[in-house]
């Protein structure tokens, strides 16, 4: 008769555009604080406390979309052409990566 009703807080989307938003933010922050030049830096030890807690925060991003990525392979109708988009974005975005430690 009375079913117990499931209360969910996030939805998936919601979960990620939450990761994305932190991410975003903790990037930006973290850019600020290991700028070069000592007149546009800010030090660690002087942000505001909110500053820092949005960069600690910006550390949960990449196990949700981990989880978002292997979920994904789970659900998909071809794992084959899931893989191949992932190794395909992998060629595209890496390289950048690679140039910019060199």
């Amino acid at each position: 008769m009375n079913e117990p009703r499931s209360y969910k807080i996030l939805n998936r989307d919601a979960c990620k555009y939450l990761a994305i938003f932190f991410m975003f933010w903790g990037h930006l922050f973290a850019w600020l604080i290991l700028m070069k030049q000592p007149d546009v830096g800010v030090p660690y030890n002087v942000m505001p406390l909110w500053m820092r807690i949005v960069t600690h925060f910006s550390i949960v991003c990449p196990p949700v979309m981990f989880f978002f990525v292997a979920d994904g392979y789970k659900y998909t109708r071809d794992r084959r052409k899931y893989a191949l988009r992932l190794g395909l974005f992998a060629l595209i975005t890496q390289p950048f990566d690679w140039l910019r430690l060199a």
